[in-house]
């Protein structure tokens, strides 16, 4: 089930890829420099799919990292509580208040 709706959802995709580079393959001249309209410090001229790819790609990037930061942060938080000796500190803290365990097994 997983690898057909990896295919309805991939296919559309790469085909809209595919269209999206095909339509815009024109090069366009590409600007770091805000302040210098006519001569800027660095220029250069690309195809515009290769920037919008780009963009996409670092985009996807920038999202992985943020995820992949935060699964660390409550994967050491949850390492932290199931050890059972409290904080890593050397603190102990209490049990919760409703007698209810904060990851509970599944």
């Amino acid at each position: 089930m997983k690898r057909l709706i990896t295919w309805l959802v991939g296919a559309p995709l790469a085909l809209i890829a595919i269209l999206l580079s095909v339509a815009n393959r024109a090069p366009v001249k590409f600007s770091l420099d805000p302040f210098s309209l006519g001569e800027p410090a660095l220029e250069f001229e690309t195809p515009l799919y290769v920037l919008l790819f780009a963009a996409v790609f670092f985009g996807m990037a920038i999202g992985w990292a943020v995820n992949m930061g935060t699964r660390l942060v409550r994967r050491g938080a949850a390492k932290g509580l199931k050890a059972g000796s409290g904080h890593r500190d050397g603190t102990v803290s209490s049990a919760p208040a409703s007698g209810k365990a904060l990851f509970p097994r599944s």
